[in-house]
């Protein structure tokens, strides 16, 4: 994303909006790719001092550098750590690369020990998913990180966008979409979309351009007004990106297998 849509962005959300929670940076990519993290991490903690950001990383092309500017600057509120893997035959399966999970808990260790000396600023958590045939993996992810971090989530898969809708079981029973509902949890794409589900990765949904319009503008236009239409007649699965989605199933009271966290995160 350009530096100026960027700061235009925030400047946007600082000023116009009561964010409650954090902005993450990483929901479908990885924030180590940018070459202006922390460029963006020094304006936000500039011009948007109570804004918390939030980074979310599988830490394969991580740098000590990074690691080190971040935590001794104090430039994010949390890091969330994405392990999918553990064992080489794992990683190859879910990355397609033998040493990746390797390579990313060096980094791993390495931000949390770096997090340590500086008096623990940042809060730290790990997130990882129940695949198929994949306990003996999440096992061991525990054991190395449960009580390394502040938080720790283990999740039944998603349907990633549909692509895979076997990994969770729907009911016939429907729900309204929260995300749609409320707007919680938006995703901007590097192009400025403001897309309500972080699941669009296509921007299918996309309801305004935030480089063209605020935040308000969008959320008081004619394609949000619509989308909600569609929600409060339980008609959203009408929208092909929609059909089938898994976060409309009635009952999620399952998804969530096992979580620790040492306290509130409203805390932060």
């Amino acid at each position: 994303m350009h530096m100026d849509l960027f700061e235009k962005i925030i400047m946007d959300i600082c000023k116009n909006h009561d964010v409650e929670r954090s902005i993450r940076f990483g929901g479908m990519g990885d924030p180590s790719c940018d070459k202006h993290l922390i460029k963006r991490l020094k304006f936000v903690k500039k011009n948007a001092p109570d804004l918390k950001i939030s980074l979310s990383s599988n830490m394969e092309v991580w740098k000590p550098e990074l690691t080190k500017i971040i935590v001794s600057e104090v430039l994010i509120s949390s890091m969330r750590f994405s392990i999918l893997a553990y064992t080489p035959k794992a990683s190859n399966r879910i990355y397609g690369d033998n040493l990746l999970t390797e390579k990313a808990r060096h980094q791993i260790d390495y931000f949390l020990s770096a997090n340590a000396i500086a008096g623990h600023p940042i809060w730290t958590e790990v997130y990882t998913l129940m695949f198929q045939d994949q306990k003996g993996e999440v096992e061991k992810i525990k054991n190395r990180y449960w009580e390394s971090v502040d938080e720790f989530e283990i999740w039944q898969p998603h349907g990633w966008s549909n692509r895979y809708p076997e990994l969770r079981s729907k009911q016939n029973k429907r729900i309204k979409c929260k995300s749609v509902m409320e707007m919680d949890q938006p995703m901007i794409g590097i192009q400025g979309d403001f897309i309500p589900c972080s699941m669009d990765i296509n921007y299918k949904l996309s309801l305004g351009n935030i480089g063209t319009n605020t935040v308000e503008q969008i959320l008081d236009g004619k394609k949000c007004h619509e989308l909600s239409e569609l929600n409060q007649n339980g008609k959203l699965e009408d929208k092909p990106t929609c059909k089938g989605c898994v976060y409309l199933n009635a009952d999620n009271s399952d998804v969530l297998y096992e979580s620790k966290s040492v306290r509130k995160r409203i805390d932060r």
